[in-house]
């Protein structure tokens, strides 16, 4: 006979009797069957050191050992080696003993006498594909139980008489139940009344296919959750329904963020609705899919006339109109400034805010081209590009700030003439005096003297004024020119050092000049820095006590060339800081009040920024201030050419 088994054999017999010891190993020897190995043992303790030692595919045991009888012996041997087949070669008779043993772990059972080598060697080999396949069984039967016991979700088993007879662990957890509290228990105790109904009318068992329903069960403790059920029926082999089967998924979390969202939702609709500002929702194709009161307000038109329409068609575009309600078909509207910004955003996918242009369009079957300030947000709608387009109407604010240019131009020619008129005569008015005080036209006596001093310090003081104001709205006109060349910035600051070197002896004040040779060169103009550095020089002089000191140092500082100017006077009070740089600004010191025209400063900024630069100060009250200026290393970030209009602008925002 040709074996089942092919693979090489190691089998344990374990007989105590010599006689049926040999005969067994003579039919074994006999046998085709692929022994490699063959082992005896004559106790049960020298079985289990056997198995110990070696590792047989097969036992063949005797029940009745020297120190273990009857069925003791078979369960000894199939607790500790549960992985190794077994043929009970016993002298007991009937079947009563043969199932006994299959049912405990053997794998067949043999009569000593009754069997043959045939018999025998188809009992071994029955026997061994026997425990392959209980192996298999066990092992598919331990994954299905991980699986049942550690899944994520709670599952029941019911019978057919909608008992639970099964579960996970899960579902303890999301019940908060134990063994007690599930088994044998009715599906229905752990639905409330309503839901119950509602599952039964899903009519599962009857219908006998899978149900997909969303439920609400109750807890141990009383409180309701919201629950996702899969419900599937069992049938056995005949086809019959033998149960049910649930999978429970908690969607209590779920339920709860989607009711919030759903709130959300119609709160930002209802602030949509509501803003003051004309918004719309457009989407990638540039067709309208929202839009407020506002806008409708704007347009004087019907939501259905807005919605579902090009964006050019929904705000009355004059093109369109002319086209035929076509948005984007025609040469013009390749320059259309709206289709233009929207479709940069698209691409882009960065906000543009504040866009200003002037749109023609119909309104009240007329046209009108007015000014528009547009604002459009990316934001993403069922993984799809929409933009949320703000489109506000500022006509009106145009108007005013042409009105308020051309004031302002009238203004600075106005302010400019005076300026350039009273030159002339302060001119003649300063050299009379001074001839005058020379004695050219005869002697004077001490208090004529005194009276042409003040009148000449006061000509002074004006024409001071004078050349500031002409200055400030040089800049404020873009008139001023700046000449940049490459410079040593050490060397323009050791001129004006020494320039005011004798002002502060006058004053007796020490002005002392730090920097480091070999500093690099950089692009300026020479005559606006030199004006800054006098003004600074100037007012740490005027602001600063008899002995005291002034320090000029220049520096590197990163990308930077600065320059600063520290003294030791009255310092600047901290709430006035912000405000030194404004025109005409001026600190009020109560008993201390020393003259200016409050432009100095503001110039100064302005010949700065203009620099591409900075200027910082630091003070302390009756501690003294440091001013320093920031000029770029860079030629890349030194001045550009700016126009009227950004001049004028960076000037009226002061």
């Amino acid at each position: 006979m040709e074996p089942i088994n092919k693979k090489p054999l190691k089998i344990l017999v374990v007989e105590d009797d010599l006689v049926n010891k040999t005969l067994l190993k003579s039919l074994l020897t006999q046998s085709s069957l692929p022994i490699t190995e063959l082992f005896f043992a004559g106790s049960l303790a020298d079985t289990l050191e056997s198995l110990g030692n070696n590792d047989p595919d097969i036992i063949l045991l005797d029940l009745n050992l020297p120190d273990s009888k009857g069925l003791d012996t078979l369960t000894t041997v199939a607790r500790e080696h549960p992985q190794i087949a077994i043929v009970v070669i016993s002298g007991g008779y009937g079947e009563e003993i043969g199932l006994s043993t299959v049912s405990i772990g053997a794998q067949d059972y043999l009569v000593k006498g009754k069997y043959d080598i045939d018999t025998l060697s188809k009992s071994i080999n029955y026997a061994i594909e026997r425990k392959k396949i209980e192996r298999k069984l066990q092992l598919a039967k331990e994954k299905y139980q991980t699986i049942f016991d550690n899944s994520a979700v709670a599952i029941t088993v019911a019978n057919d008489q909608e008992q639970i007879i099964s579960w996970n662990k899960f579902t303890e957890n999301l019940l908060g139940m134990n063994k007690d509290d599930l088994f044998l228990k009715p599906v229905s105790s752990f639905y409330p009344d309503t839901e119950w109904t509602k599952i039964r009318t899903c009519n599962i068992r009857q219908k006998k296919k899978q149900q997909h329903l969303e439920s609400r069960m109750i807890k141990k403790d009383g409180s309701i959750i919201d629950v996702e059920i899969s419900l599937n029926i069992l049938k056995n082999s005949k086809n019959m329904l033998i149960g049910s089967v649930a999978v429970i998924n908690d969607i209590t979390e779920q339920k709860q963020i989607h009711d919030i969202l759903e709130r959300k939702e119609k709160n930002l609709e209802a602030i949509f609705d509501a803003a003051p500002i004309e918004m719309m929702l457009v989407d990638e194709n540039m067709i309208v899919r929202q839009a407020n009161e506002a806008i409708k307000q704007m347009l004087q038109k019907d939501f259905k006339e807005i919605i579902g329409r090009k964006i050019g068609v929904a705000l009355n575009c004059i093109i369109c109109i002319c086209n035929n309600n076509e948005c984007d078909a025609t040469p013009a509207c390749q320059n259309c400034s709206i289709t233009k910004t929207l479709k940069n955003v698209l691409a882009s996918k960065k906000p543009i805010r504040d866009a200003e242009f002037q749109f023609t369009l119909r309104k009240s079957n007329r046209e009108t081209t007015p000014w528009l300030s547009l604002s459009v947000e990316p934001t993403m709608i069922d993984n799809r590009t929409h933009l949320v387009v703000a489109v506000d109407d500022i006509s009106n604010r145009k108007a005013a700030e042409q009105k308020l240019k051309e004031t302002m131009e009238l203004k600075s020619q106005f302010v400019s003439t005076v300026s350039h008129e009273l030159r002339t005569p302060l001119a003649c008015i300063k050299e009379g005096v001074t001839i005058v005080l020379d004695n050219v036209v005869g002697k004077i006596n001490k208090e004529q003297r005194n009276f042409l001093e003040i009148a000449n310090r006061n000509i002074e003081r004006l024409a001071t004024l004078v050349n500031d104001l002409l200055d400030f709205q040089k800049l404020g006109a873009g008139k001023m020119k700046f000449n940049l060349v490459e410079d040593d910035i050490c060397l323009v600051t050791e001129e004006v050092y020494k320039t005011m070197l004798s002002v502060a002896k006058k004053k007796e004040i020490t002005l002392i000049l730090e920097h480091k040779n070999n500093l690099p060169k950089i692009k300026f103009d020479t005559n606006r820095i030199i004006q800054v550095l006098t003004n600074l020089i100037s007012n740490a002089i005027k602001f600063t006590p008899e002995k005291g000191q002034i320090t000029i140092s220049i520096r590197q500082e990163n990308e930077d060339m600065a320059i600063s100017i520290r003294d030791t006077g009255m310092g600047i009070p901290k709430d006035d800081l912000p405000k030194i740089f404004e025109r005409f600004y001026r600190v009020q010191r109560p008993g201390k009040e020393i003259q200016g025209t409050g432009l100095g400063l503001a110039i100064v900024n302005e010949i700065i920024k203009t620099h591409k630069g900075r200027i910082d100060v630091e003070s302390h009250v009756n501690h003294g201030t440091t001013f320093t200026v920031f000029l770029p290393l860079s030629s890349q970030k030194q001045l550009s050419e700016q126009t009227n209009e950004e001049l004028e602008k960076t000037i009226s925002a002061q």
